[in-house]
């Protein structure tokens, strides 16, 4: 027998309606040209391209300079702005305003993110869990993990947490969030599988299953969405 709780039971109270927004976010000169060369560096193998591409999009100073062609670029990309952080500016500015939280994930990347915007918004409490933060509980005291979480979820002083999905992934509370913003796209295979289940086949009304080989993925997805959805 199954025991199935809501979320309104177990926070006591009623769960607004989570609203979806896709963001496009016009690229600010310098960083089209860091990725444009990029994506036309034929040198660079196809896994090592689409890795560098991903951090370029995110925030071009993350682009290591033996990737780039272009003199000009190399010399410019470490003051190269970030159009994504200047969107999140705004939002986390917005939020806060009207007494909310922005919770921040990014799917892949810790190094020269999490701590570099923590700096950037600590006017706001800004604080960060990721691979470094201890996760073990020591003289029955929580974990440093634990209490940056509580930090967010009970003190007002607190109002950005910045987290990578691989550490603050389901089953953690962090309802005092009203908003959530993700950086980037699921880039590991689990993540890809998981995001093709709950964002995709969780919220189709309907879907069809093409088979043209032998294999347990799809058939996978599939059972647990049924199942999910109650069908």
């Amino acid at each position: 027998k199954k025991l199935r709780r809501l979320a309104e039971d177990y926070i006591k109270k009623e769960v607004p309606e989570v609203e979806y927004k896709n963001l496009e976010v016009r690229l600010t000169e310098d960083h089209e040209k860091i990725y444009t060369n990029v994506y036309n560096n034929d040198n660079i193998s196809v896994e090592t391209k689409l890795r560098v591409l991903l951090k370029a999009s995110l925030d071009p100073s993350l682009v290591d300079p033996k990737y780039l062609t272009n003199p000009e670029l190399k010399k410019r990309l470490k003051t190269a702005e970030s159009c994504k952080y200047k969107k999140l500016d705004k939002i986390i500015e917005e939020e806060t305003k009207k007494g909310g939280k922005v919770l921040i994930f990014s799917s892949h990347f810790k190094k020269g993110v999490t701590n570099k915007l923590s700096e950037r918004y600590k006017q706001y409490g800004s604080c960060v869990i990721d691979g470094d933060v201890d996760t073990s509980r020591k003289n029955g005291e929580d974990s440093e993990r634990e209490k940056i979480r509580k930090r967010f979820q009970n003190d007002e002083n607190y109002k950005v947490l910045f987290a990578t999905t691989e550490t603050m992934n389901e089953g953690v509370d962090l309802t005092r969030a009203t908003t959530i913003v993700f950086l980037d796209k699921p880039y590991t295979p689990s993540e890809i599988y998981n995001y093709d289940i709950k964002k995709c086949l969780m919220n189709a009304d309907y879907f069809l299953a093409i088979c043209d080989y032998y294999g347990i993925g799809l058939g996978y997805e599939l059972a647990v969405a049924v199942e999910k959805m109650g069908i």
